[in-house]
């Protein structure tokens, strides 16, 4: 990263990569969702300079709904988007929305976004932006030969990485960072992969075998303890029953391992410009997932619902002398906690709007005493997740209650459990404290 006038040196300002990978749940090795062996060696490489947050939430289980809380450090209700609101735009919901990169702007940062950062192009944050990086077209169209809605495609092309569409931005935004300036930089890089279509280059999927691909545990009646409304607002479309019927669900899972094996590379490309321009000492490096991913579990082969699949997002923060490099951090935080983190690492002043909490004392000490649990909305449903507990409410009041220490997996609903009734009175009371959440 080229040295600016003041700043990135000691004493100055510090600079800022912000790195958004979209869809990506725990399966990455640091976290080890997956029960296989996953290929990723860049997370690794990240977790070793940073303080991994294993226990981070999203606030919003949509890519509009989450990435508009992060950005602005509100909950999805204050900002007006908790769900997918598929004509509404972060502007259409809040006009004079302040986003982290604007913020950092007015400080006197260039701020640069390549990719989607923001769910959609937003002048505003930005001292320039390129959003759109579009992936060559398959050869055909599934590429799978199976019709799905949403995206959901999978399948390798025989073409480079360099063809792809993350490759060429981050090759824009590495040409960027090299750049000659007088400012401090703040760069967000949005990753689109593993987001589906799950089509990414043959080398990623000859990293995975068929025969080696481990499918999720997927116990025996997973959905019998779930209330009513959970099978009608997050239930499978359909997707399990299809895909188990045409033999393909191991083809599909193989297809999100190559995906996030090809986002690694992309990783790795950054990490080697950090490395060879011995920028880790002036510059803070956040990288985050707008939301999980099902992969089977609960019949689920999306995102959108309150389980653990959904809320839980890979976390990195590496800060020049904050924290120890390989922390781990088992608190539950929120993506939410971004934007006041970052300005405490920078020494901004922070907007007095911010409804999260800095994470920069867990970043000092991993064990640190934190009161607040994380909080994920879905349209009118809700969920609370604590070190130990999840809980969801449903907007008819139906609930669900998980035990993370005896059931990591979230098999038994423990809800109507009257041992419990301090525990779920606890969290629920959250939803109370947080009504906007």
């Amino acid at each position: 990263m080229a040295a600016c006038s003041g700043g990135g040196s000691a004493g100055g300002p510090l600079d800022v990569l912000f790195i958004t990978v979209d869809d990506l749940n725990d399966w990455i090795p640091p976290l080890g969702g997956y029960p296989g062996n996953m290929s990723a060696p860049n997370f690794e490489r990240l977790a070793g300079r940073s303080t991994l947050f294993t226990n981070a939430h999203s606030q919003g289980v949509s890519c509009k709904a989450s990435r508009a809380s992060a950005l602005t450090g509100l909950w999805p209700a204050t900002v007006g988007i908790t769900g997918t609101e598929a004509s509404r735009g972060l502007r259409d919901a809040l006009p004079n929305a302040l986003t982290i990169p604007a913020h950092f702007k007015s400080a006197g940062y260039l701020a640069l976004g390549y990719g989607k950062v923001l769910h959609r192009p937003d002048p505003p944050s930005w001292d320039g932006e390129r959003f759109r990086f579009l992936d060559p077209a398959p050869s055909r169209s599934p590429l799978s030969g199976v019709h799905f809605p949403y995206f959901f495609d999978w399948g390798p092309i025989d073409l480079p990485a360099s063809f792809m569409g993350d490759h060429r931005k981050v090759t824009a935004a590495l040409e960027a960072m090299r750049k000659p300036r007088t400012q401090p930089l703040f760069l967000g890089i949005g990753l689109v992969k593993p987001h589906p279509p799950f089509i990414v280059p043959r080398e990623f999927f000859d990293l995975y075998p068929e025969a080696s691909v481990v499918l999720p545990v997927r116990p025996p009646g997973e959905l019998d303890d779930l209330p009513e409304i959970a099978a009608r607002v997050m239930g499978s479309g359909g997707y399990q029953r299809r895909l188990e019927s045409r033999g393909v669900v191991r083809d599909v899972v193989r297809a999100y391992l190559a995906s996030v094996s090809f986002a690694d590379a992309m990783l790795g490309m950054i990490l080697d410009e950090l490395d060879r321009t011995r920028a880790w000492d002036h510059t803070v490096v956040v990288l985050w997932s707008d939301q999980g991913f099902h992969l089977g579990e609960k019949e689920r082969w999306q995102k959108f619902t309150l389980w653990e699949e959904t809320t839980r997002v890979p976390l990195f923060v590496a800060a020049p002398g904050v924290g120890r490099p390989g922390a781990r951090c088992d608190r539950a935080v929120g993506l939410i906690d971004l934007f006041p983190t970052l300005v405490e690492l920078c020494g901004l002043p922070a907007p007095q709007s911010l409804e999260g909490e800095s994470l920069v004392p867990l970043l000092r000490d991993p064990r640190a005493p934190r009161e607040r649990p994380a909080l994920s909305r879905w349209n009118e449903h809700r969920a609370v997740r604590s070190d130990r507990w999840r809980y969801i409410r449903y907007a008819d009041g139906s609930e669900e209650l998980y035990d993370h220490e005896s059931d990591p997996g979230e098999w038994t609903n423990r809800a109507a459990d009257s041992s419990l009734a301090t525990v779920k009175a606890e969290l629920a009371a959250w939803l109370e404290r947080f009504p906007r959440a």
